[in-house]
């Protein structure tokens, strides 16, 4: 899994210890992943559960589906007591990035951000989030734009917030939800979801992380630093994305990037 080549760059890093978090119906598959990780690792595993709430907070009728990357992160707070880095495990995010993460200093809140070009397919339109960074590389917000595309030498999307068309530069700062957050976020999730999550709320609910961080910045006076890897993102959006993955994941365990796993 894409899951697994990440956790060999964590370890190579310097990492001790995973926290995998997932769904009850999934939990299944990971007993050969979770097997030749234990070598290396300290594996936890925590269910993300429409249950796991706190008190006073009631789902809305017919909400079935997860609560969001917040939500799973608060699912796994028993086991957080340091600084924490975060990322999707359908994601492979390449190994400058846990080397860049594994850097920043434990009370230090940090995004890993990638170039856009590196993180485009060539196969649809994508979904991104655009960073504003200042001089100091400090993140100020994260600016939604769906349907990026590249053509003709020209990259395209549209912002969310007020559906204006952009053309963006190649070089633009994007996240893919690489974050390196210490554990009061967790006190954030929670008011978020006690504001969030009632039982009168008109829509299924997400909670996103990338919201929680915005609010941190915004009202907790806090910097989170913005550190760029060069390496390539990859993943999976459209189904013919994954001859491409596949093909740059045989190249890279020809490199010998993921010999860890081979001795």
């Amino acid at each position: 899994t894409l899951m697994q080549y990440n956790l060999c760059h964590a370890i190579s890093a310097g990492y001790k210890k995973a926290i995998i978090i997932i769904q009850e119906k999934y939990k299944h598959l990971l007993s050969p992943i979770v097997e030749q990780l234990t070598r290396y690792l300290d594996i936890v595993v925590c269910i993300q559960s429409l249950s796991n709430l706190p008190a006073k907070c009631e789902l809305p009728a017919g909400q079935s589906k997860p609560l969001g990357t917040a939500h799973a992160l608060w699912c796994a707070r028993d086991h957080i007591q340091d600084g924490m880095t975060i990322i999707n495990a359908d994601d492979y995010y390449g190994e400058e990035a846990f080397v860049l993460a594994s850097k920043v200093e434990n009370s230090q809140p940090a995004l890993i951000a990638y170039q856009l070009k590196h993180t485009l397919s060539n196969h649809g339109g994508v979904n991104r989030g655009l960073c504003e960074v200042t001089q100091e590389s400090n993140l100020t917000a994260i600016d939604e734009i769906i349907d990026i595309v590249s053509e003709q030498g020209r990259i395209t999307g549209q912002r969310v917030k007020d559906g204006t068309h952009l053309q963006l530069d190649e070089n633009a700062l994007i996240s893919m939800n690489f974050w390196v957050l210490p554990p009061d976020i967790i006190s954030l999730i929670e008011s978020e979801l006690l504001r969030k999550v009632t039982v009168s709320a008109p829509n299924a609910l997400e909670i996103f992380l990338p919201d929680v961080v915005s609010q941190y910045i915004q009202f907790h006076n806090q910097s989170v630093k913005v550190l760029t890897s060069l390496d390539l993102w990859f993943g999976v959006t459209y189904e013919a994305d994954a001859t491409n993955v596949n093909q740059c994941l045989s190249t890279l365990t020809q490199r010998g990037e993921f010999s860890l796993f081979h001795e």
